[in-house]
């Protein structure tokens, strides 16, 4: 029993000698009073991202922040100068308090996602993608999907899907289905329309507002597009 127990011991010992040291924590450069004070008067930050934009290795820094009726997405870049760190705010993007939840800010890879969604009974959903330029030294604004319902089935149901590097445009229109109708769906979409829409690129600071690509996208009573 008491060998058995000792095997065991010098086991785990082995085991705990052999594991790789855990990660060491890879700390900003950017403290919280010079976030603070690059966010300026008047915001309150909401969330911070830290991670690698460009090709050096220190960590940039993303951070969303809440103003009195708008809220800023802004992108710190930090690099070394002769010895120091230098911070770069990039020109932000600023969303309007549509009086829902607050955007939310997520990184894939090397990729900034952006969602919003608007409040009331009519509601309008968008993603914004952007990936840091470097010869521009911007954020580069890479797609943009929106959609426009109602909570209350009022109207009908419009959604658009835009990827700025293939120009690829997909709208989607959606009928209100009936009450009585059998399942669950709220809406009836049909066939996708697929247009190609080149564009010149867009910084994060220009990004279009998603209501008034939606809008250009209506069909007037008197036009029949089928």
């Amino acid at each position: 029993m008491k060998t058995s127990m000792a095997k065991a011991m010098m086991a785990c010992a082995l085991a705990c000698l052999a594991a790789p040291p855990a990660p060491a924590y890879e700390a900003s450069s950017l403290d919280g009073a010079t976030l603070a004070a690059t966010i300026g008067p008047g915001f309150r930050l909401l969330q911070r991202l830290d991670a690698h934009l460009n090709d050096d290795r220190e960590l940039d820094t993303i951070y969303l922040a809440q103003g009195e009726d708008a809220y800023r997405i802004g992108v710190i870049l930090a690099y070394r100068s002769d010895g120091a760190f230098v911070h770069d705010a990039l020109h932000p993007l600023v969303l309007p308090d549509l009086h829902g939840a607050p955007p939310t800010l997520q990184l894939r890879k090397d990729v900034l996602v952006v969602r919003d969604a608007s409040g009331g009974s009519t509601a309008t959903e968008a993603t914004r993608r952007y990936r840091y330029d470097p010869n521009e030294h911007e954020m580069l604004l890479i797609g943009l999907d929106a959609h426009r319902y109602s909570r209350t089935q009022a109207h009908d149901s419009l959604k658009l899907s835009w990827n700025l590097l293939t120009g690829a445009h997909v709208v989607e229109r959606g009928k209100v289905v009936p009450d009585d109708a059998p399942g669950d769906a709220a809406y009836l979409y049909g066939p996708p329309e697929r247009t190609l829409r080149k564009s010149q690129p867009v910084w994060m600071v220009h990004t279009p507002d998603p209501d008034d690509l939606l809008d250009a996208e209506l069909v007037p009573a008197d036009e029949d597009r089928d």
